[in-house]
């Protein structure tokens, strides 16, 4: 396609459908987990060359979308031509990361088995067959990890990390998988086509456990490409020492608005002291536990229709259930959304039980991390108007805004409802107040951290450190965070940021009297997931600086 040719809106669509299909046949994983069954027999290619392939793919895509004239586009249809220049555009420009040869992470759940069962998209024996199909290929998936790992890049602390994720997926083939299929002979046939696959993930721990002793590889991701995360794929305006000086500012005046609140509770104004007081008042078990959470999402979701917060559509619901069994070393609730590509709006929201053989000591510190005062504040986020809100408001957006969602818009939204619950008085007390704050504060540490571990100013031992002195992080559970953080650049960066991104363009459009706080939240919505800085010209706000 030579420079600036003109493509009418007809054609561009084509050009769009044809590189959908081009993110499926690359990702058949995430197909299936929209409900997309096409490519529910297939794996990703995560050979050196499928990488390379895609690479080149990438570039192909992005010339061909740079070189499109939007001058006969409709106006959504440029949204969809600036998105695919953001995303694809960032992936080519930090392309020499090669983060498929610094973790084996891509390789453990690209099989994309439990995708197949999650949503039910398909009759039990079609979703057994194209499991069998993927199972058979799964060797092929852990030669290819261990053919493209690089003791050169990879870092021995990260892939020490991955050993507990590659176990897992052993653990979840093993006794897990079959348990999704109801007819028995289904079911073992199921379970003995997961042996062997589960068998080659034990011999990929093995090869990262010995990998790990030789690793000598550096997980910084350095300024041009963090710049280039900010700036081309979450289209925002300021550049990575901009982000780091803006979660400092956040800290420290969450860490006095904390202080007040705390003093406020215990006569302390060391909120560190009185979160650990507060922590001690939870659920007695497991069921209690689950029990809370499904109260407070029904209040939750009440309080969004009283207060006509947002439009939620008719026929939606919020399952809230026990975290499936290979979710359980997570001490945290997650969020599954409906798939947008079948019928209906159900999401489920995943409480984090315990391992069934958990000890009483391990039982108790789950408790004490999902008690009282902290759940209002994590079922907002979860649920009413977090990610269920906002994806079953999304699943009506068109296919390529289902592929290319941003991790700042999709986790910046869920925090930014936690404020609006403060701001209309969710919060029942100072303690679910400072519930709320400390989780708020945690994402503002995540970007001093993050910034630091990527610029390479900051050491792992440095950011356990930090994580322990200023927001009272357990020394074990700093050090994982840390970890965590260095494995994935940006993302933990990315939940305040888009935060603070949509709150500018909510009090922007509200300036400007462009309508209610209702409008506002179901206009940004209906964009999908887009970058930040696109999803607020997409409704016409054209944001400052950070």
């Amino acid at each position: 396609m030579s420079a600036s040719t003109t493509v009418r809106s007809a054609s561009f669509q084509a050009l769009v459908d044809d590189f959908v299909r081009d993110q499926c046949r690359a990702d058949p994983a995430m197909a299936s987990f929209w409900g997309l069954t096409e490519w529910d027999h297939e794996v990703a290619d995560l050979s050196a060359d499928g990488f390379g392939k895609r690479d080149a793919s990438n570039r192909r895509w992005l010339s061909t979308f740079e070189d499109a004239d939007s001058a006969e586009l409709t106006a959504e249809q440029r949204v969809d031509r600036e998105l695919i220049l953001a995303r694809v555009g960032v992936a080519v420009a930090n392309a020499d990361y090669l983060d498929w040869r610094r973790s084996p992470d891509p390789y453990a759940w690209a099989d994309g088995t439990f995708a197949l069962f999650v949503h039910q998209a398909r009759p039990e024996d079609e979703a057994v067959a194209a499991a069998l199909d993927r199972l058979a290929k799964v060797p092929d998936l852990v030669a290819a990890a261990r053919a493209n790992l690089s003791a050169e890049l990879a870092h021995p602390q990260i892939l020490r990390r991955d050993l507990a994720t590659i176990r897992g997926k052993a653990q979840f083939l093993r006794g897990e998988l079959e348990d999704f299929v109801q007819d028995p002979a289904r079911s073992e046939q199921l379970r003995r086509a997961a042996e062997p696959a589960a068998r080659a993930f034990d011999e990929l721990a093995s090869h990262v456990e010995q990998l790990a002793q030789s690793a000598q590889g550096d997980f910084a991701y350095g300024v041009e490409r963090y710049d280039n995360l900010l700036q081309i794929g979450e289209q925002l305006s300021f550049d990575t020492r901009s982000l780091r000086e803006m979660g400092w500012r956040e800290y420290r005046a969450l860490d006095e608005q904390m202080s007040d609140v705390a003093e406020r509770i215990g006569g302390s104004r060391d909120w560190k002291v009185v979160l650990t007081e507060l922590q001690k008042q939870h659920a007695p078990d497991m069921q209690g536990m689950l029990d809370e959470y499904a109260a407070t999402t029904e209040r939750a979701r009440r309080f969004v229709v009283d207060n006509d917060l947002m439009t939620l559509p008719a026929g939606e619901h919020c399952d809230v259930k026990r975290a499936p069994a290979f979710l359980s070393a997570s001490a945290v609730a997650s969020y599954f959304p409906a798939a947008p590509f079948l019928k209906g709006a159900r999401g489920t929201f995943n409480v984090p039980f315990t391992p069934d053989d958990a000890s009483a000591d391990q039982v108790e510190d789950r408790l004490r991390g999902n008690s009282h005062f902290e759940i209002p504040a994590t079922t907002v986020h979860e649920a009413y108007g977090g990610h269920h809100a906002h994806f079953v408001r999304m699943a009506g957006a068109n296919p390529l805004r289902q592929f290319l969602q941003s991790t700042f818009f999709a986790e910046g939204w869920a925090l930014y409802f936690e404020k609006v619950a403060f701001e209309h008085g969710f919060y029942r007390d100072d303690a679910e107040v400072l519930g709320w704050l400390s989780g708020r504060i945690m994402r503002a540490a995540r970007i001093v951290v993050d910034t630091g571990l990527h610029l390479g100013e900051m050491s792992i031992d440095e950011a356990q450190e930090f994580l322990r002195t200023n927001v009272g992080v357990p020394d074990d559970v700093a050090r994982l965070e840390a970890i965590r953080y260095a494995a994935d650049p940006t993302q933990a960066s990315a939940y305040l940021t888009g935060a603070l991104s949509i709150e500018r363009s909510r009090d922007q459009w509200m300036k400007e009297g462009r309508g209610s706080l209702r409008e506002f939240n179901d206009a940004i919505t209906d964009t999908g997931a887009l970058p930040p800085g696109l999803a607020a010209r997409a409704i016409g706000i054209a944001q400052a600086g950070g």
